[in-house]
């Protein structure tokens, strides 16, 4: 009898730690990333984007006195941090950014750094700082050299008999991105910083 016993003591045991050795462990913290597709890319900003603006970036760098920061297309903007490179203060205010980190970054709107003159048809070398004023006015004679030339273009038309078409380039405007890819970066002043990766991924 007290043998039985101990085999039916033994067997609730073994079938006890059975059943705690198949329940699912506890799924450990995965971090996955913070920035979506849903964020705003640089190429989105436009003139309404002047002033103070929050975008989320991960850092690249940094590059003389800026900071680089990129999107998820990979393009990247500048966030003028220190006055030169004597401006200890600000090198110790930005001493927790770490490359390929994602990041909240505010600053302030300035201009644009424009590797490319859109009228003359030249890549600048070294590039040309532009502010606000100027990118829209530089917009301005731009479009009034398309209107020239498609005005000159439909009178050629005319004067050979063609029948005018109106040009593809015509399309429904929209407000013009003040950042181009290939020709643009955006400029900023430095404000601040958040990082949005959770501290304890971090360590």
């Amino acid at each position: 009898m007290v043998s039985l016993v101990i085999k039916l003591f033994t067997l609730s045991i073994l079938l006890t730690l059975s059943i705690h050795s198949e329940e699912p462990k506890p799924k450990q913290d995965k971090f996955d990333g913070i920035i979506s597709t849903k964020d705003k890319r640089l190429a989105e900003l436009t003139e309404k984007d002047r002033g103070k603006v929050s975008e989320r970036l991960f850092f690249r760098g940094k590059e003389n006195d800026y900071l680089v920061f990129y999107d998820l297309d990979g393009n990247e903007s500048l966030f003028r941090y220190r006055r030169d490179k004597f401006d200890l203060d600000a090198e110790e205010k930005v001493k927790g950014l770490f490359s390929g980190h994602e990041y909240l970054v505010k600053g302030e709107f300035q201009g644009i750094l424009s590797f490319y003159d859109s009228i003359k048809k030249i890549y600048l070398n070294p590039p040309v700082f532009l502010t606000l004023a100027e990118i829209l006015e530089q917009e301005k004679k731009e479009k009034e050299a398309q209107e020239k030339f498609e005005k000159e273009r439909l009178e050629k038309e005319k004067a050979l008999g063609i029948s005018p078409k109106e040009s593809n380039d015509k399309k429904e405007e929209k407000i013009k991105a003040l950042y181009n890819p290939k020709f643009r970066k955006p400029v900023f002043k430095f404000i601040s910083f958040e990082s949005l990766i959770p501290e304890q991924i971090i360590h």
